[in-house]
């Protein structure tokens, strides 16, 4: 968001906050009320600070472009689930 309100011509800060909300449960004996018509849940809630940088997101745009537009695949990550996947249907259709 912050690079693409600064493309916008905003002025944006390079801190942002997350508001953390957390539902109370642990040791908690149901959400009713003595009125079993009503129900209350306790939250805690924390904001935390996050200092952001954009600086990485235009090069990474232009490379994702690029292979976009590529004739060729890249390599799939060893761990990758869809090169896993690639590679049994691959074994499957040799047998």
């Amino acid at each position: 968001y912050q690079f693409v309100a600064r493309r916008m011509g905003f002025d944006v800060s390079d801190t942002g906050y997350f508001l953390y909300v957390d539902g109370q449960h642990w040791n908690v004996d149901g959400m009713l009320d003595d009125d079993p018509a009503t129900a209350t849940m306790k939250f805690n809630a924390t904001i935390l600070t996050y200092i952001g940088d954009d600086g990485w997101v235009d090069q990474t745009l232009r490379n994702i472009k690029a292979t976009l537009l590529s004739d060729e695949c890249p390599n799939h990550a060893e761990r990758c689930e869809e090169k896993a996947f690639l590679d049994g249907v691959e074994e499957a259709l040799s047998q």
